[in-house]
């Protein structure tokens, strides 16, 4: 068996009505998943009709493509890009519009660095309440050292290393617990 007869090719013949039909639901998908109403997508179909017709004309044959559907699909996505940017869509933004945009974008970068001020002075509240032990275990852990290594750089044996932090995450989850509720 042949390419050919495992995967024959497609015509885009519009006349066929399964070729508009295939256009009309592809046009509206892309006018739906752009927030677009069915005259958008009305429009769109039938420019990509358009288009298949004057192939047609042009070639005096039908167009063969290995997927109807998705040679569709990027015509009609090419349609719908070209008629958004004659449209201005992108640009129609007003000065009003761009310092709105700029003072949320300031506000949003000051609870950003008030929540990261927030988020240390509870790490440094947290920090102090440990031992030093507990403090040093931490910062390993934080560093990425497993528990074999955190155990031999603190002297104690593996198992006890896994159970001072199995005790460890358990404080801490309740001194978070505390200090949320405060």
């Amino acid at each position: 068996m042949t390419d050919k007869e495992e995967n024959p090719l497609e015509t885009l013949d519009p006349d066929d009505p399964r070729v508009a039909e295939d256009v009309r639901k592809i046009a509206h998908s892309v006018a739906r998943k752009f927030g677009e109403d069915s005259t958008v997508a009305e429009d769109i179909a039938q420019t990509a009709m358009v288009i298949l017709l004057r192939d047609k004309t042009a070639s005096h044959d039908y167009r063969e493509v290995d997927s109807r559907k998705a040679y569709l699909w990027k015509v009609i996505l090419n349609i719908h890009h070209k008629q958004w940017r004659r449209s201005g869509a992108g640009l129609t933004m007003s000065i009003d519009d761009s310092y709105e945009a700029e003072r949320l974008s300031y506000e949003s970068d000051v609870e950003q660095q008030i929540v990261e001020k927030e988020k240390k002075l509870i790490l440094s509240r947290l920090m102090k309440q440990l031992s030093d032990d507990e403090r040093t275990l931490l910062r390993l852990l934080v560093l990425n050292y497993n528990q074999k290594e955190i155990a031999l750089l603190m002297g104690i044996s593996h198992s006890n290393s896994r159970k001072k932090l199995s005790l460890l995450k358990y404080k801490l989850a309740e001194k978070i617990e505390e200090l949320q509720n405060s």
